[in-house]
């Protein structure tokens, strides 16, 4: 069972988010390209790269400086809507385990949903506005679900991927009700909401990433 996580495997974690973006980048530039600049899978790329590269030589930090400073470089790196919100998100979610040198499965469950309430009080929008918030709260609730039930770490990433693509799903029906996308409506409907297709390829990395680990990848 994966009980823990500690900085080393949380640095190669975000590895593995960063190399699962890049080759997911051009489904999110097609899911952007709808209704948005359809820069999403660029800006990514680009903004998680950075953090990989913030990374180096720091294993020795406990797991929230990691998280606040990943924060600082994707959002130096990626300014954009998302880049901000989810920089807001690693920022909070260090926050709740500032001097921890190593995390569990109810420390993932508090990080997860402080980073939820930064992005909500950042962005200003609730769940069934059409954003990344209809794929993270499902996926935040899957995983206190998985912890109540005295799952591990590994199942319960893999219960808010499942979780975060059923909510990504949901999105297609959606109208989006913030930001650019609210203009233009109408062509958005019957899509996924590029954010939550983020969050969907973010939380695959960190499943394959701890699946390998476990062994089981």
């Amino acid at each position: 069972m994966l009980e823990t996580l500690n900085s080393s495997q949380i640095i190669a974690l975000l590895g593995n988010i960063a190399a699962n973006l890049q080759r997911r980048k051009e489904w999110l530039t097609q899911l952007d390209s709808v209704a948005g600049d359809g820069d999403l899978g660029v800006t990514m790329t680009i903004g998680f790269s950075a953090i990989v590269k913030e990374m180096e030589n720091l294993s020795n930090e406990t797991v929230g400086n990691l998280l606040f400073k990943a924060g600082i470089a994707l959002n130096r790196a990626a300014p954009s809507t998302l880049g901000t919100l989810l920089a807001t998100a690693f920022m909070r979610a260090g926050r709740e385990v500032k001097t921890n040198p190593a995390v569990g499965l109810d420390e993932l469950v508090s990080m997860a949903k402080a980073a939820m309430q930064g992005i909500m009080e950042r962005g200003g929008a609730k769940p069934g506005d059409k954003t990344i918030l209809d794929a993270f709260m499902p996926a935040v609730q899957a995983m206190e679900k998985a912890a109540g039930g005295g799952k591990d770490i590994l199942v319960a990433l893999e219960a808010a991927l499942e979780a975060a693509r059923d909510g990504m799903k949901a999105t297609e029906a959606m109208r989006p009700a913030v930001g650019r996308a609210s203009w233009i409506a109408d062509r958005s409907l019957g899509n996924p909401d590029p954010g939550a297709g983020a969050l969907v390829v973010i939380l695959e990395g960190a499943v394959e990433y701890c699946r390998a680990i476990s062994g089981e990848g």
